[in-house]
């Protein structure tokens, strides 16, 4: 009897998004910062993932996993622009999902 061996390779092309954000209005310095603290803490499949930060004179730079589809205000927003309808088993899906989501962040937030 003779085995073959399959080899599968996975490649990952990886994309991401900058986010900026105007640093010289104390309160979105506040906000940027308890966002990369954030962020930066959680790993979760339904939550965008945050690869770096950076900062110039003005702004800091957020960098995170880019989502194909974009936010799910702007794909609500396409829809219905198109007068197309979500169906039901998508609103369920992605009301999961952002469940999901919430309540690992929740429970990071009670951890701090």
């Amino acid at each position: 009897m003779c085995m073959q061996m399959c080899v599968c390779v996975y490649v990952c092309v990886c994309q991401y998004v900058i986010k900026r954000m105007d640093i010289r209005d104390p309160d979105v310095k506040s906000v940027a910062d308890n966002e990369v603290d954030h962020l930066s803490s959680l790993t979760h499949r339904h939550i965008v993932s945050y690869k770096e930060g950076f900062v110039d004179t003005k702004y800091f730079y957020l960098v995170m996993e880019y989502c194909e589809g974009g936010d799910l205000a702007g794909v609500v927003e396409r829809k219905q622009r198109k007068s197309e309808k979500l169906s039901e088993f998508q609103i369920l899906d992605w009301t999961r999902q952002t469940c999901l989501g919430l309540k690992v962040s929740a429970n990071w937030l009670l951890c701090q």
